[in-house]
């Protein structure tokens, strides 16, 4: 087995230091041909982007490391120009580390703890840190090993994202245009002009809604013994929850497919329950009465103007009842045109699901491996060849 070597960071590193206050930098919001360059900060979100400027500080392969607030210990690896402030730390490694290599090896650490152990971070303690590396050769093999499977991972969140966005459009093309059926009839309504045939209801007309429940709080575990629990919108990902929670105690039930909606702080963000799962107060199952999900789901996407209604200046906690989720007004389509939509958007959303599995798959490769290469127990070769 090859050696493995350790080291205190500051001796691999070309240099390590924090982001500057983010008054020092002219800075914008959206990207623009001048303003191209992104300012990171300490956020979790977005990997943290603050803004773009038109000065880089950062401008070869780096590390950086959330150094303050909720997201401190974050790692992320940066091979692109960019510029960090708020405290930001950055690394930039000798030209024998793997900056990707060393990122994997950074987050292994756990540098976030308890999410309190930790409050901050600085530059001293980061320098201090010890690192095991192998030769720059493996560290290169297990890096681009590890980036091929980020690459298919991201590739397939791009393929998500390009297939919800087409169907968002089919769907504001339908029902919120009327672009087929402009060539017809339409009658007045409380909601605008709607085709003939169509009517106002509410949405309680077309789904069936269940308000969460708590369990008992004893019966949470995260070791996989009972059902699934999602409290709220805290579990949500990109369309689909991350499993976190199981509780022996299961109170409301949400089933495959379900349309979970956020009713708490804030209300209207929503996911889709791939499992039957048990669901806390901070969230709905939805279904739809006539088995049309994917119209139901494109349809309480729409709602979100009137769900930011109850997140409004002033509401110190925003929620919304069963009662007032029931009543929310809505058009609703002769059925053989929602079938119609059905037919279409079903398909699609099958594909999404697929794909989400595929990334959730791989994900769970990389990160069943990762700690193994990087401590050598596992040898890279033994993989790649």
């Amino acid at each position: 087995m090859e050696d493995w070597k350790e080291y205190k960071l500051e001796d691999i590193s070309k240099s390590i230091f924090a982001g500057g206050d983010a008054s020092k930098f002219s800075c914008k919001k959206y990207k623009t041909d001048t303003y191209s360059i992104p300012i990171y900060a300490n956020a979790i979100e977005n990997d943290g982007l603050y803004g773009y400027t038109n000065t880089a500080i950062v401008h070869e392969p780096a590390v950086t490391i959330a150094a303050r607030g909720a997201g401190t210990g974050n790692v992320i690896y940066r091979d692109k120009p960019f510029t960090p402030i708020v405290r930001l730390i950055s690394i930039i490694p000798n030209n024998n580390v793997n900056p990707l290599f060393l990122a994997c090896a950074l987050q292994l650490k756990n540098l976030s703890g308890d999410g309190s152990a930790i409050p901050q971070l600085t530059v001293p303690e980061v320098k201090k840190m010890l690192i095991k590396l192998p030769s720059l050769n493996t560290q290169n093999r297990i890096a681009n090993f590890i980036e091929k499977l980020n690459q298919k991972i991201a590739l397939n969140r791009r393929i998500n994202r390009n297939l919800e966005q087409q169907t968002q459009a089919l769907f504001k093309a339908w029902f919120v245009d009327f672009e087929p059926f402009k060539d017809g009839k339409f009658v007045d309504s409380e909601l605008g002009m709607i085709p003939k045939g169509w009517k106002v209801g509410n949405l309680s007309d077309i789904a069936n809604i269940t308000m969460g429940q708590s369990p008992d709080g004893k019966s949470y575990n995260e070791c996989g013994d009972g059902m699934i629990f999602y409290q709220g919108r805290a579990e949500f990902g990109y369309r689909f929850p991350y499993v976190r929670l199981y509780t022996t105690q299961p109170k409301k039930i949400a089933e495959p497919l379900s349309i979970l909606l956020s009713v708490r702080a804030p209300v209207g963000d929503i996911n889709i329950a791939y499992y039957k799962c048990c669901i806390g107060r901070g969230l709905a199952a939805i279904q739809c009465t006539n088995k049309c999900q994917s119209f139901l789901f494109y349809l309480i996407q729409s709602l979100k103007p009137i769900f930011n209604q109850y997140n409004g200046e002033g509401t110190v906690f925003g929620s919304i009842s069963k009662e007032a989720l029931s009543n929310i007004k809505i058009v609703i389509p002769k059925i053989e045109v929602i079938n119609r939509f059905e037919s279409i958007a079903k398909n699609i959303d099958r594909l999404i699901l697929q794909y989400f599995l595929q990334i959730k798959n791989l994900e769970s490769l990389r990160d069943t491996l990762l700690p193994r290469l990087m401590s050598g127990e596992v040898n890279i070769n033994t993989i790649t060849e």
